[in-house]
């Protein structure tokens, strides 16, 4: 029998609209986390973490995106932090997902990079990387966006 490399480590399916959402205590056993988003928002927002509740300027960005006739990007920069990084995009008019991949999350010699990828029917397909600028091994993770009634998110370890 195969061994199981996605670890089921918290789900939730809200029952009411919320800006926030954290995952807590997070084991320290794995190598990389998935967290899965589907559902619809509560209207339009960028899809953001915050490590270990950090919310200094530790944080930049990168994403793009394309519909078939038209591609957007944006970016901040590591000279310019922000104090979360965008992972990806909720769609208040539609019903869409995502998933992240925080890399490496539990190692403490390098930065955690989050590789997203997402799409709904309004507005096509994108990825976004978010990176976050402190050694510590991740043990908290808090999203925030326009999460809609209904929206799961599941989170995973992956055994190396």
């Amino acid at each position: 029998m195969a061994t199981q490399t996605y670890i089921p480590l918290a789900t939730t399916t809200l029952t009411a609209n919320t800006s926030t959402l954290t995952f807590q205590s997070i084991p320290q056993s794995y190598r990389d986390l998935v967290l899965i988003v589907s559902g619809q928002g509560s209207s339009d927002s960028s899809l953001t973490f915050r490590a270990n509740g950090d919310t200094g300027a530790n944080y930049s960005w990168m994403q793009m995106s394309g519909d078939g006739s038209s591609v957007s990007g944006g970016s901040r920069s590591p000279d310019n932090k922000d104090t979360e990084a965008i992972i990806g995009i909720i769609d208040g008019s539609a019903v869409g997902n995502a998933i992240v991949n925080f890399q490496d999350y539990s190692i403490t010699i390098k930065f955690t990079n989050a590789l997203g990828r997402g799409n709904d029917s309004n507005s096509g397909v994108r990825m976004s990387i978010g990176s976050y600028f402190n050694t510590g091994a991740i043990t908290s993770i808090e999203l925030r966006g326009n999460f809609g009634t209904g929206m799961i998110l599941s989170l995973y370890g992956i055994e190396a």
